[in-house]
């Protein structure tokens, strides 16, 4: 099937130029979430383009 194309909104720019941080206490101490990935391993697939 074919996908419309969507134009970007563009409050989602500005992700592209800074940092995100994101805080997953509450999911982990509420929810019993933990990672399958390190920020490390994450880190390193992105730069490899994994």
């Amino acid at each position: 099937s074919r996908v419309p194309r969507v134009p970007a909104m563009l409050e989602w720019l500005h992700t592209a130029r800074t940092s995100m941080v994101m805080d997953t206490t509450k999911a982990k101490t509420q929810l019993g979430w933990r990672p399958l990935h390190s920020s490390a391993e994450t880190l390193d697939a992105l730069a490899s383009g994994a």
